[in-house]
């Protein structure tokens, strides 16, 4: 016996980044589309082709962010344009201290201990 797929469960649709990463895992579309597709579904979900509009949001969009920045050396030249859109994939504030990063399993957390926008330090 198998289990059904997210879309087929009972309860809420699937957010649109499962179903658009059903579709790549079936080969319906190719990874740099699923890609700029799950973008898509975060800052521009009106670009979505019908079969992949939910009303189910997306949990965290940090993945979908971190994979792009993983992958940008690996896109063609015309997703990095389509991507180039939405700056807040690649861009973060500059700090007014020195940078530290934490890493969770989900986020990477990036912080300064000085500076006008310094962490508090009781929670350093």
């Amino acid at each position: 016996m198998s289990m059904p797929s997210p879309t087929q469960a009972s309860g809420p649709p699937p957010p649109s980044v499962v179903l658009i990463e059903e579709a790549y895992q079936k080969g319906t579309i190719s990874y740099e589309t699923s890609l700029l597709y799950k973008v898509y579904s975060v800052f521009d979900p009106q670009k979505l082709p019908a079969e992949y509009h939910s009303s189910t949001p997306v949990k965290c969009a940090t993945p979908i962010l971190r994979e792009v920045v993983r992958n940008w050396g690996t896109l063609s030249s015309q997703v990095k344009r389509d991507l180039a859109a939405y700056p807040a994939l690649l861009s973060r504030p500059t700090l007014s201290g020195p940078e530290y990063t934490y890493d969770t399993a989900h986020f990477q957390i990036h912080y300064t201990d000085s500076g006008q926008d310094a962490a508090n330090p009781a929670y350093i």
